[in-house]
């Protein structure tokens, strides 16, 4: 038979610091809640700082969005519902709503956004510090999810340095929902009220129909959208609505699930909602395809110990193991902690290097721990008190004479306007990229680079290669241009990934790219040329397809992070991004060719450094090369440049580039197995270091352009900057 349980409160420190005096008196605090707010935030910051065991961590933002959908819901219906005493239709104060939020969430928000913008200008580059600036200004109006949405971050975006306000994305879809949804919840549970229905009318009812709705429309988009870009899926508001909309439904029935709550039901739920985040825990990583259906594992396991609680004489052995002391205390600072827990992560990463010793873990966990604290204790607390319990504009102002200290009030008065005034002061857009095509064309034209009889550099370019060495201090275009480089916003070029995984034949969009201008190349018109590798072959993407002639196909099979002749698959793949069976793709790529017909196939990779010796290089080339050939296609391998240092490292001053040049180049030297075993076929390979480098080394700016994105790719006006020699190369290989 139901057992009815005593209904304890929903909001734990949350709700009391809300201001919602009415729902403290009627109902117990929810310990076990706090608990769980600590389980979610210490999963992501284990995640955050590489403690083995965690790379599925990141459900636990998954669990916030569940808390949060719960907690704002069950205020919600609490309120409409006790405000329908009288036969009224039920009401929210939309406005007290709002103030409460703001109280609760812009105080320590905002203070995070300013320590971290005055903590970049003093620590990061001038680059680096203009992204942290517009960083700052989305996260400032809750805009950070549809930033990263926008960045739709591709495999060249990843070498640039992530922001230290990325973590507020999950804060801004918390935010959208907190503008719509009491907005949305009002209409729902008061439509089709009328004083002659107002006993029979079921706005519960009315309310749990329209959160169902909005909550399986949101999954279903999200298993859509992840398909289709699992990037913007897992930053879109709408993918994550679902979430949010599991925790409301619970606050909506909340009635329902205690009239039949018993003992067997209330200790089930717990014990399988803390088995579903272990199971979580273990089966999701950085390559499962999020959030999609795979999300339901830690939003239904929070769902699950949400309602085991909702009984307080019900035995709950999972809420009891979350109500422990150390457990409520990191719950009770829990926003704190992941509001600072990233910005540490980052500016230590950056000073000291990444967290690949667990030592630097260990240090900073206490760290994020004792600063979320002192946030919690002097920030948080003391301005969730200001007007607590008002619901009016006029009433909060008043009690600011009542509820504060005239000297913390004091206190309070000037860290606000030292806040404000850092966040007004540096936050803005990133500045506008130079239009470099006049450079690129300049380059092009006057470096000498189009009059060498080879595909070798002219006298021309050899002196810009001298004078670039000697260049200390960049002027301001040129540093404009360095980070219109670093960006990789103008690089173009598509990996094939997807069709790998399957053996499918090349996606729709590896096609899509156009070909140059009449006269180009004219013995490709007509004919496919195909491009194979990773990386290193998209770079080259834009200018190969510039200097074809229009009526050339051009294709990609490259993919990312693979080396192409590692048909053993002995190389591990460095991003996480890239879910391909490397061996698998090595012969993918091969069937491929063969299919196609193409008249060339150009080829560039990474060099492997220290991995050499772990792929047969040799056997590898020449495997791929004959694969190739028997299709009847020439082939032309691209050659890479050194090493070099990345922008983020070797600019320290505003115009100081010095260090950004490769001063070691008489150490450096290509694998001579790919160059052997290429040319040992019959084909042509490109040596292009003599394009970018002396013997003395290879300069960070050659003519006033920058020669890379970052420390292993070309930049575009690099590789664009060499296309006669480029051609020549080409008509070479078709001509072996």
């Amino acid at each position: 038979m139901p057992v009815t349980g005593k209904f304890r409160s929903q909001v734990l420190a949350e709700s009391a610091a809300d201001g919602e005096q009415s729902l403290a008196r009627k109902h117990r605090f929810r310990p076990d809640i706090e608990g769980l707010r600590a389980i979610a935030v210490m999963l992501v910051v284990a995640d955050h700082l590489k403690i083995p065991g965690f790379k599925g961590g990141f459900l636990g933002v998954d669990v916030f969005f569940v808390i949060s959908g719960f907690l704002i819901t069950f205020l919600l219906a609490r309120e409409f519902e006790n405000s329908r005493e009288g036969g009224s239709a039920g009401r929210i104060s939309i406005r007290g709503f709002y103030l409460r939020r703001a109280r609760r969430i812009l105080p320590a928000s905002f203070l995070v956004i300013a320590a971290v913008l005055i903590a970049a200008k003093l620590l990061f580059n001038i680059f680096r510090f203009e992204e942290v600036q517009a960083s700052a200004l989305w996260a400032t109006f809750f805009l950070a999810n549809f930033d990263l949405m926008h960045q739709a971050t591709d495999y060249f975006a990843q070498t640039n340095a992530v922001s230290p306000l990325q973590n507020y994305w999950s804060l801004a879809v918390e935010e959208q929902f907190y503008i719509v949804w009491p907005l949305l919840f009002m209409v729902a549970a008061r439509l089709g009220w009328t004083k002659r229905k107002r006993d029979g009318h079921n706005w519960r009812g009315q309310a749990t129909t329209a959160i169902l709705i909005l909550t399986g429309t949101s999954l279903l988009w999200s298993i859509i959208a992840t398909g289709d870009n699992s990037v913007g899926a897992y930053f879109s508001p709408f993918t994550r609505a679902y979430e949010l909309g599991i925790g409301a439904t619970v606050a909506i029935l909340v009635p329902a699930i205690q009239a039949r709550m018993t003992p067997h039901i209330s200790r089930l739920s717990g014990l399988s909602g803390l088995a579903l985040i272990a199971l979580g825990l273990f089966v999701l990583g950085p390559a499962t395809p999020y959030p999609g259906a795979w999300a339901l594992i830690p939003t239904v396991a929070a769902a699950l110990l949400i309602i085991a609680g909702l009984c307080v004489d019900l035995p709950n052995p999972a809420g009891a193991a979350l109500s422990v002391r150390p457990a409520r205390f990191l719950g009770r600072i829990s926003y704190s902690i992941y509001l600072w827990h990233w910005p540490i992560i980052v500016f230590a990463t950056a000073e000291y290097g990444a967290l690949a010793n667990p030592v630097k873990s260990l240090i900073l966990l206490p760290s994020v721990i004792l600063i979320a604290w002192v946030s919690y204790r002097f920030v948080e607390q003391p301005f969730r008190k200001v007007g607590k319990g008002t619901g009016s504009t006029r009433n909060f102002l008043a009690g600011l004479k009542t509820s504060v200290a005239r000297r913390q009030l004091g206190a309070m008065s000037a860290l606000t306007v030292v806040v404000l005034g850092s966040i007004a002061a540096f936050a803005r857009p990133l500045p506008p990229t130079s239009d470099s095509a006049a450079l690129i064309a300049k380059m092009t034209q006057d470096s000498g680079s189009g009059t060498a009889a080879s595909e070798g550099p002219s006298s021309g370019r050899v002196a810009l290669i001298d004078a670039g060495l000697r260049v200390k201090n960049a002027t301001p275009t040129e540093m404009s241009l360095i980070g219109q480089a670093r960006k990789g916003a103008a690089l173009t070029g598509r990996f094939c990934d997807d069709s790998a995984k399957t053996q499918a034949p090349p996606a729709p969009d590896c096609y899509s790219f156009t070909t140059g201008a009449p006269g180009s190349l004219d013995e490709l018109k007509g004919k496919k040329v195909v491009l194979v590798g990773n990386s290193y072959v998209v770079m080259w993407t834009a200018a190969i397809a510039s200097s074809l002639p229009p009526t050339a196909h051009l294709t990609s099979l490259a993919a990312g992070a693979c080396v192409p002749y590692d048909f053993r698959g002995r190389v591990l793949k460095v991003s996480p991004f890239f879910d391909v069976d490397c061996a698998k793709w090595a012969k993918w790529e091969i069937d491929q060719v063969k299919l196609l017909k193409p008249a060339l196939v150009i080829i560039s990779s990474a060099p492997l450094g220290f991995l050499d010796p772990m792929v047969d290089t040799y056997g590898g080339v020449t495997k791929l090369v004959r694969g190739i050939q028997k299709s009847g296609a020439k082939v032309l391998w691209i050659g890479p440049v050194p090493k070099a240092p990345p922008w983020d490292k070797c600019v320290k001053g505003s115009s100081n580039i010095s260090r950004c040049s490769v001063t070691n180049f008489a150490g450096l030297s290509l694998n001579p197995d790919v160059r052997a075993a290429t040319e040992a076929q019959g084909a042509k390979f490109w040596n292009i270091q003599p394009l970018f480098c002396n013997a003395h080394g290879c300069p960070a700016l050659i003519g006033g352009l920058p020669v890379r994105s970052d420390g292993f790719h070309l930049s575009l006006t690099a590789t664009n900057g060499v296309q006669p020699q480029l051609r020549r190369a080409i008509r070479a290989a078709l001509a072996h």
